[in-house]
């Protein structure tokens, strides 16, 4: 299995270079697999692919930060974006972009660009690094939990494949709920100072 010959630094590599039609579900399902048969350790997984991820995802952050805006713009109708829906964006990840980061980080296909406007926003980094890595390490523990479980057994894939993607389309909902009252409950209280 390539994974096994990549090993820990192999992990760590592609969850720094993770792009979209390369997503981390191709190397740390299977090293998952190779946690359960013995032959990679469980926490250096986690750690390598949740640390990659971090990394990655970070530099491209400070990469669109300093350089992005122009870059971006450039290059903005690739992206099906212009200069007032980057302004929409970078207005709601002022707002809201610690819950946003992280939840992203949850969803496919979306997860890849998170820095994009997160480094256009000015987000802090601190913020941004922190909610990425939170992310970052809860889908890579799903993945490698997924990888552990099934193995090789691709019937299985196939049958617990969507309880998966539902419990965490669930799980967004649910924390973006709380979220939504928990604001709605501060805009109450502040309006009444």
């Amino acid at each position: 299995m390539i994974v096994g010959q990549l090993g820990y630094v192999g992990l760590f590599l592609a969850g720094l270079i993770e792009v979209f039609p390369l997503p981390a579900e191709v190397i740390v399902i299977p090293a998952g697999y190779l946690v359960q048969q013995g032959q990679m350790n469980l926490a250096l997984v986690l750690l390598a692919s949740g640390l990659g991820t971090t990394a990655g995802a970070t530099l491209n952050y400070w990469l669109v930060r300093r350089f992005g805006r122009v870059l971006v713009l450039r290059f903005a109708h690739y992206l099906l974006l212009n200069e007032s829906k980057l302004a929409t964006l970078e207005r709601f990840f002022f707002k809201h972009g610690p819950v946003s980061i992280f939840l992203g980080r949850l969803v496919p296909g979306v997860r890849h660009y998170l820095f994009l406007p997160a480094g256009l926003a000015r987000m802090p980094a601190l913020k941004f690094t922190i909610f990425t890595a939170m992310g970052a390490f809860l889908w890579t523990g799903v993945l490698v939990t997924l990888g552990y479980i099934i193995g090789k057994n691709q019937a299985l894939a196939v049958q617990y494949l969507p309880m998966v993607k539902l419990s965490i389309t669930l799980f967004i909902i649910v924390f973006v709920a709380f979220y939504a009252l928990r604001s709605r409950m501060r805009g109450r209280v502040t309006n009444l100072d």
